[in-house]
């Protein structure tokens, strides 16, 4: 990547077309990202999800040029998936890859090349909007530990190999639900609007993977997204080993991220579980 002006084309690369659908997210954060469900004949029929890093909207305080701080981004994001291949599919996204989009002309902009990050679509709904107004507060405590609890374990994975997730919360939270699905017997609330719709995860069943020897009984199926705020450790495979797993200590932490109002009342009670 070069940090003083647009991304060029490789030229020995194949063009494709990718034919942006639903806007999701449109530069609402410290550092904008424009996000969009896709589609692209290259990839199938499958449905996609496309961050685009446009230098138009970097440029703050901290980083001068625009293109640097919009390069140590991508940078930051293709490494994230790169260490993380593993998990890819599973509770991340799968990354096809870091492309050079055009953007066209339009009004007062001249046309320019941003880099577009294609990811497949994981299919659910953000935590954050599962749990809204009296959702969040009627769920069973059992229920809302299973989701942090899961998310916990996760981290630690995913720090034992070597990213640390700044952007752990709830609207980076990915859960599949179904109506009419019984699937959990620890709820006995006759009131937890979650008690037959949370989706149980059985993807994991690697003997060594952490997720499988030290999981819960029954987990929520749940991917974690936005891998843009992330910082880089050394090599810490030792935490792979069930028995240096810290579970208090990571699901401390995933309860200090999440500052929800259907979490942070509920601490101490979903710490008991």
């Amino acid at each position: 990547m070069c940090a003083d002006h647009e991304p060029q084309y490789d030229a020995g690369s194949t063009p494709m077309s990718i034919t942006l659908q639903e806007a999701l997210t449109l530069g609402e954060r410290e550092w904008p990202t424009h996000v969009w469900t896709a589609k692209s004949t290259s990839f199938g029929d499958n449905l996609l999800v496309v961050r685009l890093y446009d230098p138009l909207y970097y440029g703050n305080d901290y980083h001068t040029n625009r293109f640097t701080e919009r390069d140590e981004l991508v940078a930051v994001e293709k490494e994230v998936y790169t260490r993380l291949e593993p998990l890819q599919g599973k509770i991340i996204p799968r990354s096809h890859g870091v492309f050079v989009a055009e953007i066209p002309a339009y009004a007062q902009y001249a046309a320019r090349y941003v880099y577009a990050v294609v990811l497949d679509w994981m299919p659910g709904v953000d935590v954050r909007r599962i749990m809204a107004k009296n959702m969040g507060r009627d769920t069973c405590i059992p229920h809302k530990a299973a989701i942090i609890n899961s998310v916990a374990k996760y981290f630690w994975e995913i720090v034992g190999m070597g990213v640390y997730l700044d952007a752990s919360c709830d609207r980076n939270t990915v859960m599949q639900l179904e109506s009419g699905a019984a699937t959990l017997s620890f709820c006995h609330s006759a009131t937890c609007p979650l008690r037959h719709r949370m989706y149980i995860n059985e993807a994991f069943t690697d003997p060594k993977s952490l997720l499988s020897e030290v999981a819960l009984k029954y987990t929520p199926r749940i991917t974690l997204i936005d891998m843009m705020c992330a910082r880089f450790l050394g090599p810490r495979e030792q935490f792979l080993d069930e028995g240096a797993f810290d579970f208090k200590l990571c699901r401390n932490f995933v309860l200090s991220q999440w500052c929800s109002e259907w979490v942070f009342p509920f601490q101490d009670e979903i710490r008991q579980v």
